[in-house]
């Protein structure tokens, strides 16, 4: 699995139509500071991973930050 992977200080001037950041299986996750529009939805979606951290990023036009789906406890 990856491992200690961040995403901060990104940005566009493109909305995007899907999420931004899609990570699946992730141990230790960062995604911070980042400043994504969007046309709606979700910044991030996290899937199956474990340490996330999702925070202080701008997604104008979108209603949430993150969806994380099956989290993992143990890494």
């Amino acid at each position: 699995r990856p491992r200690n992977i961040t995403f901060s200080g990104n940005s566009s001037d493109t909305r995007q139509s899907t999420v931004a950041f899609n990570a699946e299986n992730v141990d230790v996750l960062t995604i911070t500071d980042n400043d994504v529009p969007l046309t709606s939805g979700t910044l991030a979606s996290v899937e199956r991973s474990c340490k996330v951290k999702v925070s202080n990023n701008t997604f104008d036009g979108g209603y949430r930050e993150v969806a994380t789906i099956d989290p993992v406890t143990n890494c």
